[in-house]
């Protein structure tokens, strides 16, 4: 069986991105008007499941380097050999999270009844990738800071989501370490899908 479902952050219209750079006081209505316009769009082409487009979103660690505490935001920077930016979350103290980061981030109350609903999230060692790390003694105590992190924003989304996508980037310097370290999540991930009892599908998906 094929399922069909759209990915990531979708571009901001023009209006958006105008309201965006005059800080419009009216814009988080304009980013709801439009999400739910966009929802539509996927309601209407019977995508298999709905997902937030995400367009109040400046990249796609953006909710995490702005309230995960350890965190400080640091300059933007190139996403890998892609012409997009963000901006790099530096780990300064130990990571952790109050659980509500996703549940805050991504629109809920706009998804009706009968929605399957997808979210994307990037995997630990992309999260870890992308950081620049002033704390943690060893890449897998980070990485495993982040699956614990990511793990705990699941567990409070448990009852709206169908399917997680997890973006990886299987490369970089942490490379010598993805045996282990993946292995170490994906025990993880099949302890969450206990916890989801089972209502949850995983994908895992290569970032090029």
């Amino acid at each position: 069986m094929i399922n069909y479902w759209s990915a990531g952050i979708y571009p901001r219209n023009e209006k958006l991105i105008e309201s965006t750079r005059s800080y419009d006081k009216t814009l988080e209505k304009q980013f709801k008007k439009e999400k739910s316009r966009l929802l539509r769009i996927q309601l209407n082409n019977k995508l298999d499941y709905i997902s937030d487009p995400l367009i109040d979103w400046d990249d796609n660690l953006r909710p995490f380097t702005d309230n995960l505490r350890g965190i400080e935001r640091g300059p933007l920077t190139r996403y890998y050999e892609n012409n997009t930016f963000y901006r790099q979350p530096i780990i300064k103290s130990k990571l952790s999270t109050t659980g509500n980061i996703l549940k805050n981030s991504i629109c809920f109350d706009l998804f009706t009844s009968k929605s399957k609903v997808k979210i994307d999230i990037l995997d630990p060692f992309t999260l870890y990738d992308l950081s620049a790390n002033e704390f943690y003694k060893s890449e897998e105590e980070a990485v495993n800071a982040f699956a614990e992190i990511i793990k705990k924003e699941l567990n409070s989304i448990k009852k709206e989501v169908q399917l997680i996508q997890f973006n990886s980037r299987l490369t970089g310097s942490y490379q010598q370490h993805v045996p282990t370290l993946f292995l170490n999540f994906y025990l993880r991930v099949v302890l969450l899908q206990i916890v989801f009892l089972q209502r949850v599908t995983v994908n895992f998906t290569l970032l090029l």
